[in-house]
């Protein structure tokens, strides 16, 4: 009989939120189940994210997978950002945020957001032709993290890869 140690939780997120890992994000869902429902269910992973939710805000969201992908989940930019928020609070958030990806610098966030190299920026990319969309955290010049969420709907790709690095940009220049 073999066993296999998988990676620490923090590599894992840290993998996924880099390269924006879809089956990863799906995955964790299973093992949230598991580890609070004691099911390792898709339904008990769904209930244990909208158990925590709830303890954010109250407002009601559908989520229909793990990762996002599907156009049936419906969540709003201020639910995200809301829930960014609120990891700056916990205990194990350095962790989090440095699992995210710098604008320009690596992950999914070096090539779409190229030029705008930037440590005071990250997150995570969302790049789905018909919901693009940019969440994460800015770093001011005083030191404070502030959450933010863009999602677009009914633009071309063109225009949402051009609107999302113009939003990157801006958050940015408000950051120095």
């Amino acid at each position: 009989m073999n066993t296999y140690e998988s990676p620490a939780l923090s590599e894992i997120v840290s993998y996924m939120n880099h390269h924006n890992d879809n089956f990863t994000a799906e995955m964790l869902i299973r093992t949230l189940g598991a580890m609070v429902n004691g099911s390792g269910t898709f339904d008990d992973g769904i209930d244990t994210v909208h158990t925590m939710m709830k303890k954010v805000n109250s407002t009601l969201f559908d989520m229909m997978d793990g990762s996002g992908w599907t156009k049936y989940t419906q969540i709003s930019a201020w639910q995200v950002a809301s829930l960014l928020a609120a990891q700056t609070e916990k205990p194990a958030f350095q962790v989090f945020y440095d699992s995210l990806a710098n604008a320009g610098e690596d992950g999914s966030l070096k090539t779409e957001l190229a030029g705008i190299s930037s440590s005071q920026l990250t997150g995570i990319l969302e790049n789905r032709a018909d919901m693009p969309g940019l969440s994460g955290y800015v770093r001011t010049k005083d030191g404070e993290i502030l959450a933010y969420s863009l999602m677009l709907n009914g633009y071309s790709q063109t225009e949402s890869i051009q609107l999302v690095k113009n939003f990157a940009n801006k958050l940015v220049e408000l950051a120095q």
